[in-house]
């Protein structure tokens, strides 16, 4: 695989990855401002800019937990995680300037970091059993007598 090609396979993935984000971020405000009800809320299509953007950024960031440079997994989760409540409280807090004060943005950053953990439970989860089943069609070589067993 030649360079140019790994430039638009990254940049395909980042592309597809900010559209699944940005479907289920906006799936999940709609549903939210429907609950509250209307005029409750004050959701426009400047705030769903922002979301795109957010979801651009957190895209970009998933490319850490693809980097074994980086260490074990659990610590590229904690770098990817700080890195996507640092995008959350900068673009979709402060930018948009949909919380208006600290209060707002300590509650929403705790509820980002339950949904957060949810979802890379989840991944981690799906990401486990399929190493699992990896490493179980491998076939086991001996390395100190040099015969399979």
């Amino acid at each position: 695989m030649n360079k140019t090609d790994k430039i638009f396979g990254a940049i395909s993935k980042t592309i597809g990855k900010t559209g699944t984000y940005f479907m289920f971020v906006f799936i999940f405000i709609s549903s939210l401002a429907k609950l509250l009800g209307p005029g409750k809320n004050d959701v426009n299509l400047t705030f769903f800019a922002w979301a795109l953007l957010f979801c651009f950024i957190l895209a970009i960031a998933d490319f850490i937990l693809d980097a074994k440079a980086l260490g074990i997994f659990p610590m590229r989760v904690v770098i990817h995680f700080v890195i996507a409540l640092a995008d959350f409280i900068a673009v979709l807090c402060y930018f948009s300037g949909y919380a208006s004060n600290g209060k707002q943005v300590v509650y929403l950053s705790v509820f980002f970091t339950l949904v957060y953990a949810i979802c890379m439970t989840v991944c981690s989860l799906v990401r486990s059993s399929k190493l699992r089943k990896e490493n179980k069609e491998k076939t086991y070589k001996n390395e100190f007598s040099g015969t399979n067993e």
